[in-house]
């Protein structure tokens, strides 16, 4: 049973965390930018207010806490940066966005074909799968074994991209799953197989939501 390591209590890291969050948003303008391998990135305040509660910080306020917030703004940013460097490699000029509940990856595809929209899709899950490989080599091979914090955060990297690759996947828009189902029905079918799509989305949200529920995935 770990023995977490306590910053302050819960109340005050909330408390402070919020007055960061509000005065970085007064003086910024609201959001968080910088760029980073030619992409600008974007971090909106409503992504740390998600941050919070998705780790649960607030409750407990510890060193485990935060590397669960960390494994969670990195997994994100690899999986939008491999939506955005492959749009920059095909000429676009992409940005990134992180906001509550996830992030998006915006560009002007105009003059793409639908097989570079496919690979710029698809490439998101791609990257984030590194992140998978990575981390269970790492812990395979008993290479941290014996460093908790070291350990735990491979393992929470490990959980977090499986599950969150999995659910990309459904084919359900707007999840990257969704739109490659669109990209490959609409190559065979055209406009019908745009609404082919959408239908097996429906359908899919329909039998997996009650499955989520009762699993407990959800952040509502």
């Amino acid at each position: 049973m770990r023995n977490p390591s306590r910053f302050c209590y819960p109340f005050e890291c909330l408390i402070s965390f919020l007055i960061v969050i509000y005065r970085y948003r007064v003086i910024y303008g609201g959001s968080m930018h910088f760029r980073f391998l030619n992409i600008h990135v974007q971090i909106h305040p409503s992504f740390w207010i998600f941050v919070i509660f998705f780790t649960n910080i607030y409750r407990d306020p510890s060193i485990y806490s935060v590397i669960i917030g960390v494994v969670l703004l990195m997994s994100l940013l690899v999986h939008e940066y491999g939506h955005a460097l492959t749009a920059l490699y095909y000429g676009a000029e992409p940005t990134v966005s992180l906001e509550a509940f996830g992030g998006k990856a915006y560009y002007d595809n105009r003059g793409m074909s639908p097989w570079q929209e496919f690979l710029i899709t698809l490439n998101g899950p791609l990257l984030e799968s590194l992140l998978i490989l990575i981390s269970y080599s790492l812990l395979k091979s008993g290479v941290f074994a014996g460093h908790a914090y070291i350990e735990f955060f491979l393992s929470v990297t490990l959980r977090v991209n499986i599950l969150w690759c999995l659910l990309n996947l459904i084919p359900v828009t707007p999840l990257d799953g969704g739109h490659l189902l669109r990209y490959l029905l609409e190559k065979k079918w055209g406009d019908k197989g745009h609404k082919i799509s959408l239908m097996i989305g429906l359908m899919t949200s329909a039998a997996i939501a009650p499955y989520l529920y009762f699993k407990g995935l959800y952040f509502f």
